[in-house]
């Protein structure tokens, strides 16, 4: 698998963790967004990775609800529970059953 994260206009996408469904992450797997706005929320989603000319390849597995850039600290280290995605215009409906827990770190950085 590997992680999708969005804060506004900014994507980030992490390395693939092959042959696994317990993935983790080597430290040296950062992204920096600058941050304009408390009120800004951070999506994540969590991506099982195929070839591109399977017809599953790339579908999002998991997914945390938004995350509130005020709320970033308070959460780093933490579980962030992830749901199954459901394809819902609704932003309450995106989210189904609880399907594990992700693990993210968060600072600021002074710039």
């Amino acid at each position: 698998p590997y992680l999708r994260l969005k804060l506004s206009a900014t994507e980030w996408q992490s390395p693939v963790v092959y042959k696994t469904c317990d993935p983790e992450w080597t430290e040296d797997n950062v992204h920096d967004f600058i941050v304009y706005d408390w009120a800004q929320t951070l999506r994540v989603d969590v991506h099982d990775w195929g070839p591109s000319w399977a017809p599953d390849s790339n579908d999002v597995i998991g997914r945390a609800k938004p995350l509130l850039v005020l709320d970033l600290l308070e959460v780093s280290g933490r579980a962030i529970p992830l749901y199954e995605p459901n394809e819902a215009n609704n932003l309450d409906d995106m989210f189904g059953k609880p399907c594990g827990y992700l693990y993210l770190d968060f600072a600021w950085l002074d710039i």
